[in-house]
């Protein structure tokens, strides 16, 4: 299986809203074919937040999200994921 990474510097860049100036970039690596997201959420404490905020934007994408910290079983999450999202703040 071929393995693809988008890395990221930043989720703000001064003056935007949250991936604003990275949007075009998420919806060209992840295409039409992901329809969701595993969004870790590890970089900030109040991961239920971090969860809606990345959750939002990427619903404005097109993206469906799901945090690993809400999962049954987070390896399996990993395991089915299509597209995988690591926070930093």
């Amino acid at each position: 299986m071929k393995r693809r990474l988008l890395l990221v510097s930043n989720s703000t860049l001064h003056g935007s809203g949250y991936l604003d100036h990275c949007q075009q970039h998420i919806s060209s690596f992840f295409g039409k074919n992901v329809k969701r997201v595993l969004f870790v959420p590890y970089a900030l404490h109040d991961r239920d937040a971090y969860t809606t905020t990345a959750r939002n934007k990427f619903r404005s994408l097109g993206y469906e999200v799901d945090g690993i910290h809400e999962a049954a079983d987070p390896v399996e999450a990993v395991r089915k994921a299509e597209g995988i999202f690591i926070g930093e703040n």
